[in-house]
């Protein structure tokens, strides 16, 4: 039977009890303590799923056997209004739930009055699930597992990735490096308006796919440029029919490997070397 903790924190006071992981702060200003999450399976590999609203996210994979989150209170820009006159509100006010189940570790924060800094510490053998919207940024650091990243108004930077990434930004920059390319399955970067940045060790090969409608195109690397063939799809919407025809740019470096797409509307898009 797996065992699962209950941690209660509230405004710097930590209360243990016994099933799930609850952690709630409220009107902070500084850093507070870090949470350490035990893992039901220390050494064997974990996931990570992780949604704020809004959050400077920072995720780093180190040599451990638990997964450490760190908050630090966000600026405020609320007043409190009394007979008296106006005053500011400098506190920062969140609230963070996070459980443990299996060395599945889920971490939500259902409302919070800024974008808090938190930083989270864990194995480097995880996968990721991470989801921000508003007013955030995300760095993901020497994490080797598969990474599925949404940042709806904000940018993605990933340092070190040694698996599969799917990440999705719609009005900000998308940056991806590779610290070693294996056998793993399809990566794509994807955004509406900013630049996408493929980033990869000298040694890989690779095939890619690129679409940007109003940017440049750069790499460091050569390209062999495919014959492209126009990819239609047709799927049932309600009573009709929808038919999708997608054309983009194929080439492979070095003979080709796994496959990266990189898709953007209003953005450049280049590939580098990692190792620089």
């Amino acid at each position: 039977m797996n065992k699962r903790t209950l941690i209660s924190r509230v405004a710097g006071v930590l209360v243990l009890f016994g099933t799930a992981l609850f952690v709630m702060a409220a009107n902070v200003q500084a850093q507070v303590a870090p949470i350490i999450i035990p893992l039901s399976q220390p050494g064997k590999p974990m996931t990570l799923d992780f949604n704020m609203l809004s959050a400077k996210l920072e995720v780093i994979g180190e040599a451990r056997n638990d997964v450490s989150v760190e908050v630090s209170g966000g600026e405020s820009k609320r007043r409190i209004i009394t007979p008296s006159g106006s005053k500011p509100i400098n506190a920062a006010s969140y609230q963070l739930k996070a459980y443990e189940d299996g060395n599945d570790v889920v971490v939500r924060s259902s409302w919070n009055s800024s974008a808090p800094r938190v930083v989270v510490r864990l194995p480097r053998d995880a996968g990721l699930r991470v989801r921000l919207t508003n007013n955030s940024t995300m760095l993901i650091r020497d994490v080797r597992g598969d990474m599925d990243l949404k940042n709806v108004n904000g940018p993605i930077t990933v340092r070190g990735a040694a698996g599969a990434v799917i990440a999705e930004s719609v009005n900000q920059d998308v940056k991806i490096g590779w610290a070693t390319v294996g056998d793993f399955g399809a990566s794509s970067l994807l955004t509406v308006n900013g630049d996408l940045e493929l980033g990869l060790p000298p040694s890989a090969g690779a095939e890619v796919h690129i679409d940007t409608s109003r940017g440049d195109i750069v790499s460091d690397y050569d390209i062999e440029v495919m014959p492209a063939k126009a990819n239609v799809t047709r799927s049932k919407q309600g009573s009709g029919t929808e038919i999708r025809v997608d054309k983009v740019i194929v080439g492979r470096i070095k003979g080709g490997g796994p496959t990266f797409l990189m898709k953007t509307l209003n953005g450049d898009i280049s590939i580098r070397d990692s190792s620089e």
